[in-house]
């Protein structure tokens, strides 16, 4: 049966109004969507912002093995220079609703998208085909995602579970006020969240100490005293993270230095015995990409496993599986990742769950069919990206030259070349040190004739 892939990465689902949004975010939702190419099979369709390149397209299709061509492409806009998200009032739209109604009339079709929002629940009904999950279980279609997105949600539905940063949530100016003076006392850092955000741009770090470097973050403010945390500031804080399309929380928590940032990846099927861990593994973060200077660490890629000693690995894999039957439990089906610090003293905190497709989702689809279905347990995985690229032909080129048959190799995920001039890509082997080594020697040659 085939599946309509829809790629409304960061819509209000996500991040709430999306307007608010930087427009270096809205970008990345444009390139972000087409990692979900990776995903398709030779029926399926997949509705994003931009369209892939032909090089892109002819080199997935050869890498998976699957006859991948533009017809299995619906992309909305044809500008680089105006990024759109597939927010609610584009998936709403009659006249794209009578198109997709013409390219998925007789068939059956899964939905399959990047979130379960209630746009694309509404959309999906319109289009009046019946499919494999059609009639879908009460959570999702009333919208249940939001909870399993929801930074506020996630500490009401996990404290029970696992071990979450000492916090609160806020509903006014004032609450935020007196939450933040509280907690800044613990370390002397909060770190304050929009309630649905991503790609750390809803979150901002505030400290009194002298910190080099803050993770996950995309502000930090410096304050000479705890007499800043004036009811003012709250106020100006307060008018920067919430908005009239579901931010009206603010989550307050003391931020921890940490040593790593893990990640893990489900599927959640209908029975319990049909939940299954897919991946999971670091988070790589790098301060390359912080161009303020401002000593903010950025995620940048995936070491998949953990390279991490085996009680602190075990023990977050132990609180993922809490997590994902309690999700299971609440009627969730699909995706779904689940997110942690390991602090200085290897204490594990989950920080949150994201009911969607995440950052890894596509690399499943590629280790599963390159590497083989056991890759976790096999092999080494490291990916990085943003990485400057002139010449997506040579990148491509120079990448296969450097893979072998003994299960060793690189791959180029994303691109876009025309607009940031840049890659994704994944690294593979069987032992981590030649990962690394393998990396490294891309990456030299990679961008060695780059300007500068």
């Amino acid at each position: 049966m085939p599946k309509l892939i829809i790629g409304n990465v960061f819509s209000e689902a996500v991040v709430g109004d999306v307007s608010r949004l930087p427009l270096f975010t809205r970008q990345a939702a444009t390139v972000y969507a087409k990692r979900l190419a990776w995903m398709l099979e030779e029926n399926d369709i997949l509705i994003l912002p931009l369209a892939i390149s032909k090089i892109m397209i002819d080199y997935i299709s050869r890498k998976m093995e699957n006859k991948i061509t533009a017809i299995n492409f619906f992309p909305i806009s044809k500008s680089i220079d105006h990024p759109i998200v597939l927010t609610s009032d584009i998936l709403l739209n009659d006249e794209l609703i009578q198109k997709i109604k013409v390219l998925v009339s007789g068939n059956q079709w899964i939905l399959f998208p990047y979130i379960y929002s209630s746009a694309v629940i509404s959309f999906f009904n319109e289009l009046d085909v019946m499919g494999l999950n059609k009639e879908m279980i009460s959570f999702v279609s009333q919208y249940g995602v939001n909870l399993l997105n929801s930074k506020a949600s996630f500490r009401a539905l996990s404290a029970q579970y696992v071990s979450i940063p000492p916090g609160g949530i806020c509903k006014t100016p004032q609450e935020l006020h007196y939450l933040m003076r509280k907690q800044i006392k613990n370390l002397g850092a909060i770190i304050v969240k929009k309630d649905f955000s991503a790609d750390g741009v809803g979150n901002i770090a505030i400290i009194l100490n002298e910190r080099s470097e803050c993770a996950g973050v995309h502000e930090v403010i410096k304050l000479n005293s705890y007499d800043e945390l004036t009811i003012e500031f709250s106020n100006t804080l307060w008018d920067k993270f919430v908005d009239s399309l579901g931010n009206n929380l603010i989550v307050v928590e003391t931020y921890f230095p940490s040593n790593n940032t893990l990640y893990a990846e489900y599927n959640i099927g209908k029975n319990l015995s049909d939940c299954k861990l897919l991946n999971y593994g670091l988070v790589r973060m790098d301060e390359i990409e912080d161009a303020t200077g401002k000593g903010m660490v950025n995620w940048i890629g995936f070491q998949i496993p953990c390279n991490l000693p085996n009680n602190i690995s075990e023990e977050f894999l132990s609180g993922c599986n809490k997590l994902m039957q309690l999700v299971f439990s609440l009627g969730y089906e699909g995706l779904i990742n689940f997110d942690a610090i390991v602090t200085r003293e290897n204490k594990i905190l989950f920080t949150e769950i994201n009911g969607r497709l995440g950052g890894c989702s596509h690399i499943q689809s590629i280790g599963e069919k390159l590497i083989g279905p056991d890759y976790l347990r096999t092999h080494c995985i490291l990916t990085r990206n943003h990485v400057p690229v002139t010449d997506l032909n040579y990148a491509i080129s120079l990448a296969e030259s450097l893979s072998t048959k003994d299960l060793k190799g690189i791959v180029i995920m994303n691109e876009d070349i025309e607009r940031w001039g840049v890659i994704d890509y994944l690294v593979y082997a069987k032992l981590e040190k030649d990962a690394l080594c393998l990396e490294n020697k891309f990456l030299k040659l990679v961008i060695k004739d780059l300007p500068g």
